[in-house]
């Protein structure tokens, strides 16, 4: 979801975590690298958090404030 206030924009989304195979090893760098390019753009501006909510969906919230 996309929700655009006066003072920030929130950007939420959720996705299935499917089992991790043994041949599938990844660095899991795609979140360190969005983070650090929020913080580049936005600075203390931005806020990115990401969780697992009943072990079965992974979620990002991002808000950037005007």
């Amino acid at each position: 979801s996309i929700i655009k206030t006066e003072n920030s924009l929130q950007l939420k989304t959720k996705n299935l975590i499917k089992p991790k195979l043994q041949q599938d090893k990844r660095s899991g760098t795609g979140m360190d690298n969005i983070t650090k390019r929020l913080s580049y753009t936005y600075g203390l501006n931005a806020n990115i958090k990401s969780y697992i909510n009943d072990n079965e969906h992974f979620n990002v919230d991002v808000t950037i404030k005007k």
